[in-house]
C-alpha cells in the first residue's frame, strides 16, 4: 500500500489568495506620457469634427426655403409698385382708397418677409428684389389712362397678379421648416384674400 498523503495545508495556498492581482488597465492610461498626449489629441479632433457637422446641419436647416422667400419678396415688391401707380393714378376715390390699403399691406408683408430673410443670414443681392418688374405694365398703365380706362384695366391686372401672389405664397409655405414662418405666410394669404379689387365700371 503506497503511503498516503496528506492534503495540502490551507497555509501552503496562501500565496495564490494573497498575491497582488495587477490592476486592469484603461485605454489611454500607462507610463508613457505620449499615448495620453495622443488619446487627449484624438478625442479633441473627434470632438471638434461633431461640433462642425452639428453646426453645419443647423445652418443648412435655417437656410432651407430661403431662396423661395427672396422669390416671394421681389414678387411682393413688384406687386406694391403696381399698386402704388394705382393710388397716384386712379381717377376713382374708391379705387384709390382700396389701392392704399393694398399698398400699405403689401409694403407691411415686405418688410416682414425681409425681416425673415434677414434672420437666416442671407444676403440679397442687388438685382434680387427686382425679378419681377416689368416696364410693359408702366406702357398698359399709361395706354389706359390715356384712354380713360384706368381703373378697369388697373384692377384686372392687380386681380390677376393677386392670384399670381397667393399660388407664390402657397409655393413658399410648402418649403418652409420653421412654424413661425409658416404662421406668417398664412396671415400674408389672409391679407391677400382681402385685397382683391374687382372693379364694375
Amino acid at each position: 500500500m503506497p503511503p498516503q498523503q496528506s492534503p495540502p495545508s490551507i497555509q501552503n495556498l496562501d500565496f495564490i489568495l494573497q498575491a497582488e492581482q495587477p490592476k486592469p488597465r484603461r485605454f489611454g492610461s500607462g507610463d508613457s506620457k505620449t499615448k495620453r498626449i495622443l488619446f487627449v489629441a484624438v478625442v479633441g479632433v473627434v470632438l471638434v469634427i461633431l461640433a462642425f457637422v452639428f453646426l453645419s446641419l443647423m445652418q443648412r436647416s435655417s437656410r432651407s426655403g430661403s431662396a423661395e422667400l427672396i422669390d416671394l419678396a421681389a414678387y411682393q415688391t413688384e406687386l406694391a409698385r403696381i399698386i402704388d401707380i394705382g393710388v397716384k393714378n386712379s381717377p376713382d376715390s374708391g379705387v384709390q382708397g382700396i389701392a392704399q390699403t393694398g399698398s400699405l399691406t403689401l409694403v407691411s408683408d415686405l418688410i416682414r418677409t425681409r425681416k425673415i430673410i434677414d434672420s437666416k443670414s442671407v444676403r440679397l443681392g442687388k438685382n434680387d428684389l427686382g425679378k419681377y418688374q416689368t416696364k410693359s405694365i408702366d406702357t398698359d398703365l399709361d395706354v389706359a389712362k390715356t384712354a380713360n380706362n384706368f381703373d378697369a384695366v388697373f384692377t384686372k391686372l392687380v386681380d390677376e397678379k393677386l392670384g399670381d401672389y397667393e399660388l407664390k405664397l402657397a409655393s413658399t409655405y410648402a418649403a418652409q421648416n420653421d412654424i413661425k414662418i409658416r404662421n406668417t405666410l398664412r396671415n400674408f394669404n389672409a391679407h391677400a384674400e382681402l385685397l382683391p379689387f374687382s372693379y364694375s365700371p
